[in-house]
């Protein structure tokens, strides 16, 4: 009651628009009886309205106590609703039932609960002599005894016939009580974690490590503590992040399982500290408003008392109270941003703007923990997506604060260059020296903004046109205008931006360590199929869309030497740039053929062409770039890296293209050595 309180005010209308659509988006679908059938091997089955639950108020409840009659009477029916309790330390079993109809075509299943904060998961299940049999799991068990490398708990099971089959759950320790049980084929869980993978790695954590690390570049130019202060929000933001999605015990402490039980309060914690003092900074409350800035003390000072007692309270308490410190910290840097803006601070719309989206986040993560909503791919996203957005508009804001100092600067350089002229001549020397080094600095400074402005270019340019696209996307889902169809047409075309944003958060990372001096090569042999097999499932979604056919023509068994990345690299980009230029329907060939010495790989489409008149453009700093067919525009950084990259291990590029016809990118690499 105290969350849903703490939302009236001027945002209510927005929050429960949100709720109601991804509340009755959850529950559109009616129980089909109380067994969940698979009869799909390439489906996804979240059995919840076949799942029934059992609270065991004295945590004491044995699974012998459950299977008996008596108790099994005691199960309930989850009905169509959501299978979210909130958070508590009261213990929960819950009894799914589950038939394979395609034991022929598919025995083996993957059972996963996708969430990754149970203290302790216990899951029952019968062998094939009908013995019943106990896997122990949870974040507070070391991450070794898993047998699934995965962030979520995933149980593999082998049904080898068309039984109805009855599993149980037990569910303890303190945490969010919900079941978001997932059953799957192997092949069919595993492309969905490499999708997975690839929004969180190159899309989420990506971007905000290249947001940090290029305003940590301005902080070390400018020495202006704002800077440094966004650079903390944003390791605070990773932090949490890490601990949230799981993947912080999956590849950081998997041995200190320990870590768990306080890493999201305490990253939530330390967020809102780093969040509050750069809100502070940025906005100048001290200057505009008086009791806008002692609020920010005070909440900077209840932030340290939560972190003094963190260690001291349960897991509970904790989470429910950084939970609510965090919503009513956005909505104070929300409320306090208006309020200068109205006072005269015109960069205080990025803060009011970019915590609109960071606070509808954290409001839809807070009510599915606390068990108000249920748990579907908006709810689990939304926090992720807020946080893109915020972090995206406070770098703008830094942006605009950064060209306004420079203008200054600028101007304080030619006063100081007329102070100098009009000087006496007696210190005509001493000002000639000191202006000669006063220019070397300049020089030096310009050749490290270069780097920076661009990449702040082509950041505001191509991370705009997806992060507009989810902007509309919850503008529509505000107003309640999408259809079960619009939504669909939409996660297409949105999965597809994501495709291009992380094909781009690659290219920029690349670009970024060469300008930087920090690539390294190591050239090794390569089965070229291989790579070509993988770039071709990397885009086949991308394909599908256009309906354009992929045609592999890569004998088996090629043998390369080459960087492996590097490599990679230039496949993926030239099969992206083949796909966006080629009309639906077309059609894009992939080859290889031994050339003396050397391999020659050819990418060739049936796309719209290149005009001999930008021929000469490619592979250039120019940057080249045209509008596909989709009429979205690159950065034309991909091939510049790909020139870059190959020439540096001995291989060659070149293009042939005529208008209307296609174009044929060719690249050269050398050939393993017969011994």
């Amino acid at each position: 009651m105290i969350l849903r309180d703490s939302l009236y005010g001027r945002y209510t209308k927005i929050v429960f628009t949100f709720l109601c659509f991804f509340i009755l988006s959850a529950n559109n679908s009616f129980a089909q009886g109380v067994i969940t059938v698979l009869d799909d091997a390439d489906k996804m089955y979240q059995p919840r309205q076949q799942v029934y639950y059992l609270w065991d108020k004295g945590n004491n409840l044995t699974l012998e106590h459950v299977k008996s009659p008596d108790f099994d009477k005691q199960f309930i029916h989850s009905g169509k609703g959501a299978i979210s309790f909130g958070i508590t330390d009261e213990n929960m079993w819950f009894k799914v039932k589950v038939k394979n109809n395609i034991p022929a075509q598919q025995k083996d299943w993957i059972f996963e609960m996708a969430y990754p904060h149970f203290d302790s998961l216990e899951f029952y299940y019968q062998d094939e002599k009908g013995t019943w049999q106990k896997e122990l799991t949870g974040d507070q068990t070391p991450f070794h005894t898993r047998k699934i490398f995965n962030k979520h708990f995933a149980f593999p099971m082998q049904l080898d016939d068309t039984t109805t089959h009855t599993f149980y759950f037990h569910i303890g320790g303190q945490g969010s009580r919900q079941f978001p049980l997932y059953i799957q084929s192997p092949q069919t869980f595993y492309a969905a974690q490499e999708e997975i993978s690839m929004i969180y790695g190159g899309m989420f954590f990506g971007t905000i490590i290249i947001m940090m690390f290029y305003n940590l570049f301005i902080f070390f130019s400018l020495k202006d503590k704002v800077y440094i202060y966004y650079v903390l929000t944003n390791f605070s933001v990773i932090i949490y992040y890490c601990g949230y999605t799981g993947y912080g015990f999956q590849y950081i402490w998997p041995e200190y399982y320990w870590i768990n039980e306080k890493i999201i309060p305490f990253g939530a914690i330390l967020t809102g500290i780093t969040t509050i003092i750069f809100s502070k900074i940025f906005l100048e409350t001290k200057k505009y408003l008086t009791w806008v800035h002692k609020l920010h003390i005070y909440f900077i000072a209840a932030y340290l008392l939560e972190l003094a007692t963190l260690f001291f309270v349960s897991y509970e308490v904790a989470l429910k109270g950084a939970s609510l410190m965090a919503s009513l910290s956005a909505m104070l840097v929300l409320i306090s941003s208006y309020a200068i803006w109205i006072k005269g601070n015109k960069s205080a719309r990025f803060i009011a703007f970019a915590f609109s989206f960071y606070l509808i986040g954290i409001v839809l993560l807070n009510l599915n923990i606390t068990g108000v909503i249920h748990r579907n791919f908006f709810v689990a996203h939304a926090m992720e997506m807020g946080t893109i957005i915020e972090i995206s508009l406070l770098s703008l804001a830094l942006s605009d604060k950064y060209s306004r100092l420079k203008k200054e600067k600028e101007q304080a350089q030619a006063e100081l260059i007329h102070v100098q002229r009009v000087a006496n001549e007696e210190l005509e020397k001493k000002i000639e020296r000191r202006t000669q080094k006063i220019n070397q600095q300049k020089v030096e400074l310009e050749e490290s903004n270069k780097v920076k402005d661009k990449l702040l270019s082509i950041i505001s340019h191509d991370l705009k046109g997806p992060l507009n696209s989810f902007q509309t996307l919850l503008a529509m889902m505000l107003k309640d205008e999408l259809t079960k169809d619009n939504i669909n047409m939409y996660t297409s075309h949105l999965n597809n931006k994501l495709g291009l944003m992380i094909n781009l958060v690659d290219n920029i990372l690349n670009w970024v360590r060469t300008q930087m001096g920090g690539m390294k090569f190591d050239i090794i042999k390569l089965n070229l199929k291989e790579l070509v097999k993988e770039n071709i499932h990397l885009f086949s979604s991308q394909a599908e869309l256009k309906a354009i056919k992929i045609f592999d023509q890569v004998p088996e068994g090629l043998m390369v030497m080459g960087d492996k990345n590097v490599v990679r690299m230039v496949i993926r980009n030239l099969m992206a740039n083949a796909l966006k230029f080629t009309k639906n329907e077309g059609q894009v060939f992939i080859s290889a053929v031994v050339q003396e010495n050397c391999i020659l790989i050819e990418v060739r489409d049936t796309g719209i062409g290149i005009p001999p008149e930008k021929m000469n453009l490619l592979f250039t700093d120019a940057h080249f770039t045209s509008p596909d067919t989709n009429h979205n525009a690159g950065t034309g950084i991909g091939l510049l890296l790909c020139k870059e990259f190959l020439s540096k291990t001995s291989g060659e590029i070149w293009v042939e293209s005529e208008v209307d016809k296609g174009s044929s990118f060719k690249f050269t690499l050398p050939q393993v050595q017969v011994e």
